[in-house]
């Protein structure tokens, strides 16, 4: 049985919660009869609890071997970044005392990615992918322009020209980043592997074409977020657009950063509720209770090539349309036809509006469009083929 190892700082399972893909990637892999070992940190701060316990913790999840390592816990930026130091470390020295004769290896970025066991795989002649989930460093230029935060974009930007030297391959998750990586980094497209978010998918979800009834007692249109609470996601945009539609509803579960705006806006909106933080085995459950979901993203240049939010793949899942607040070219719910995209107030303004006038049978036939879409383009079962197609 072929052995390979995923490193990520943060690597998630159903039950301990984000980051899912790198779940997803191991759990396809074993199904194809690999053997996969998740190396990560005890500690990343949205787990839905710590795994820090003793110098590595073992677990066994649905045949995927996890060692999460030991770690400190943080609250602030500079105890983040000596949590990421702390991994980058210990990961150096598990992937030398267990993991050096494995024939390949997955980095998956953080920011400030490990590159020790890079090196180690490298020397002893393994096959090395780097799995960029974010452009790295580019996605800074979105939070400012500070000294700080341009002296830690070049650290990162001369890191990641490290990685992307030495890597044999390169995964990337946006439909349009095989192209910038092209352009940017000189990257050969036959080196790139494009391997997008999405669900394991044994089938279709075979979502019916009748409208719904979930407003039987309700003729407001209920529209559902469930997702972290950040200006990122451009939540309290759209709650101040939202407010004005009287025959709208938006209901809105999770937790973050903007969570005392989203509990203001709530108490002063009518047709605005917020009900707090959901776990994970209950998100299905959730959005098969509303007629729309929402699913948004401040403007950015990296979005151009394309956006990859695990949400809106559970949107899809259950045959929800979405409404889409961003500009991308690459956006799955307008290539798809699952929704409306708009990238600006007021092209979002007139979606809402046109709301008041929406056919029930046109919502479910945008519902069907999107688990569809889903299936064909953004199954792990499906896509984790092309990753072996490219290991040696």
């Amino acid at each position: 049985m072929e052995e390979i190892v995923l490193y990520s700082h943060s690597a998630g399972s159903p039950q301990v919660g984000p980051n899912i893909r790198v779940y997803n990637l191991a759990k396809s892999l074993t199904e194809q009869g690999y053997q996969v070992s998740i190396v990560a940190s005890g500690f990343f701060h949205k787990y839905n609890h710590s795994q820090v316990s003793g110098y590595i913790n073992r677990k066994e999840v649905d045949g995927i071997h996890y060692l999460y390592l030991w770690n400190i816990e943080y609250e602030n930026k500079l105890l983040h970044l000596l949590n990421l130091f702390i991994y980058s470390l210990l990961s150096t020295i598990i992937s030398f005392s267990y993991f050096r004769r494995v024939s390949t290896a997955i980095i998956s970025t953080p920011p400030l990615l490990p590159l020790g066991p890079a090196i180690v795989h490298k020397v002893y002649g393994g096959q090395l992918f780097f799995d960029i989930r974010d452009q790295w460093p580019e996605i800074l230029g979105d939070l400012g322009s500070s000294l700080a935060l341009k002296v830690y974009s070049l650290i990162l930007r001369l890191k990641k020209k490290m990685f992307l030297a030495i890597a044999d391959k390169v995964m990337v998750v946006k439909k349009g980043e095989p192209l910038y990586l092209q352009e940017n980094y000189s990257i050969e497209k036959s080196d790139i592997v494009y391997i997008p978010n999405g669900l394991l998918l044994n089938e279709d979800p075979g979502i019916s074409l009748q409208p719904n009834c979930r407003n039987n007692s309700n003729q407001r249109l209920r529209i559902v977020y469930v997702g972290s609470l950040n200006h990122y996601y451009k939540l309290t945009e759209f709650c101040e657009l939202v407010g004005k539609y009287g025959f709208l509803e938006f209901h809105i579960y999770g937790s973050g950063v903007q969570q005392k705006k989203v509990e203001r806006f709530a108490e002063v909106n009518k047709n605005i509720y917020y009900y707090g933080r959901i776990s994970p085995e209950k998100v299905k459950e959730v959005l098969k209770r509303y007629d729309l979901a929402y699913n948004g993203l401040k403007d950015s240049k990296m979005n151009q090539y394309g956006i990859s939010t695990n949400k809106l793949f559970e949107y899809f899942y259950v045959g929800l349309p979405v409404i889409s607040f961003c500009k991308s070219n690459y956006d799955p719910v307008r290539i798809s036809g699952a929704g409306f995209a708009g990238g600006s107030i007021t092209e979002m303004n007139k979606i809402l509006h046109n709301l008041q006038n929406i056919n029930k049978v046109n919502l479910a036939k945008m519902g069907k469009k999107g688990s569809q879409y889903l299936y064909e383009n953004h199954n792990f079962y499906k896509n984790i083929n092309k990753f072996i197609a490219h290991s040696n």
